[in-house]
């Protein structure tokens, strides 16, 4: 391990739930809008069976809190899902509840509740926006398709949405970029944003912020559990991954990964994710390839693609990645074979534009993909299709939202700071 300090297996064994942002019923949008409204990736490494989870915390309001799941080894299941207590409005979770099968949308009311402030007291001012046109009719519904977290590259808003409409928005500090975002189950927000990272309530108090050593940027974060977060770090002459404890301000973990060494910053790795074996996942964007390495930063696997932005792992054990040069959602079973893949120019949607930069895919637990588009005004923002890539929704309303870098889907199943529970 040379110079890092690595995070103990007892560590990454439990995790504690974890907190986020409020903000407020969003009326208005910036601007005035109304609010309403071949060579890829893949591999990981054997683990042992899972055991049943530590105690985790119940989910909206809970009382007693389930078992959560810990982190399971490959080809054994997290036993603590099933024993996950939820509780439903006004009640309480009993030891041993039914699992919830979409623990964020319980907290989805925290965001709109009486006491949400319109602007939080670390919020930056909105960002000018002046989007006057309609919004056209695609396949699928609309805002209404998913309830999301939505950020983009190229507007500093974070927007949270519900039943076709923006139920709340935090504007971020200016400059670029938002690049990941994570609700947690706690209904907390942690993002990233180049030149910080944050976590906030849906009250929009910040509990935590972090800044990087000058000239170092984040473009990625992973909650685990409720106190600790992974971010990579990009900086000259050599990127890091640390693990930071949210209550101690300790940096728990810190290991150089020279794969990543350049005379830039801005373009070391995108996104990174821990998989649920303890292994690490790191798309390197001008490195043209994505390594696997296990927990002790030995690489495991490496595999060439010309320009990797995202990856995780998804739940049948392959590895997804979108490829930004290529414009194609890639996923990749354990040898590197490709299983199935998505272009942008398969995707035909009658009168619409797909201009832009694709960065992010999300797998979804029907099967079907949403490949997103960093995009501008007169542009698709995302796409959702089928396995056979049937075209089931085309985004595109940009009076209501902007550019589309990522998205979490609140609807999907799992627990988000449980490693390995979601494969956002």
């Amino acid at each position: 391990m040379g110079s890092s300090r690595v995070l103990g297996v007892a560590l990454l064994s439990t995790f504690s739930a974890w907190g986020c942002s409020s903000d407020n019923p969003a009326t208005t949008a910036t601007g005035g809008a109304s609010a309403a409204g071949s060579g890829g990736i893949t591999g990981s490494a054997a683990g042992s069976p899972a055991s049943a989870g530590s105690a985790g915390a119940a989910v909206s309001g809970g009382g007693n809190g389930g078992a959560a799941p810990e982190i399971a080894g490959a080809g054994g299941a997290a036993a603590g899902n099933a024993a996950a207590g939820t509780s439903g409005a006004g009640g309480s979770a009993g030891s041993g509840g039914a699992a919830n099968p979409h623990p964020l949308i319980d907290v989805l009311a925290q965001f709109t509740a009486p006491d949400v402030p319109v602007r939080g007291p670390m919020e930056a001012a909105p960002q000018p926006r002046n989007y006057d046109g309609a919004v056209p009719t695609r396949p699928g519904k609309g805002l209404a398709q998913h309830p999301m977290l939505y950020i983009g590259e190229s507007y500093n808003r974070i927007l949270l949405t519900n039943e076709g409409k923006v139920i709340w928005t935090y504007d971020t500090q200016g400059g670029y970029e938002l690049d990941d975002v994570w609700m947690l189950s706690n209904g907390n927000i942690l993002y990233s944003h180049m030149t910080y990272i944050e976590e906030l309530t849906p009250k929009k108090d910040v509990v935590w912020h972090y800044d990087p050593p000058a000239g170092a940027e984040i473009h990625t974060c992973q909650p685990l559990g409720l106190d600790k977060v992974l971010i990579g770090l990009n900086q000259v002459p050599v990127p890091k991954l640390q693990v930071i404890n949210i209550k101690t301000s300790a940096i728990e973990m810190e290991h150089a990964l020279p794969d990543g060494m350049s005379n830039g910053a801005h373009g070391q790795l995108r996104r990174m994710r821990m998989t649920k074996d303890g292994t690490y996942l790191v798309a390197w964007l001008t490195k043209a390839k994505v390594v696997e390495y296990d927990k002790d930063f030995n690489p495991l696997h490496t595999f060439a693609t010309p320009q990797p932005w995202s990856v995780t792992r998804l739940h049948n054990g392959n590895v997804m990645l979108m490829d930004e040069n290529q414009s194609t959602c890639k996923e990749l079973d354990s040898q590197g074979n490709l299983v199935w893949s998505l272009k942008r120019s398969e995707l035909n949607v009658a009168g619409a534009q797909l201009g832009g930069n694709t960065q992010t895919c999300e797998r979804l637990a029907s099967g079907n993909t949403v490949m997103f588009f960093h995009s501008s005004p007169g542009n698709l923002q995302a796409v959702e299709v089928t396995p056979a890539k049937e075209v089931v929704w085309a985004l595109e309303d940009w009076k209501n939202l902007g550019d589309a870098t990522s998205a979490q889907f609140l609807d999907e199943p799992g627990i988000p700071e449980v490693v390995g529970a979601t494969e956002h």
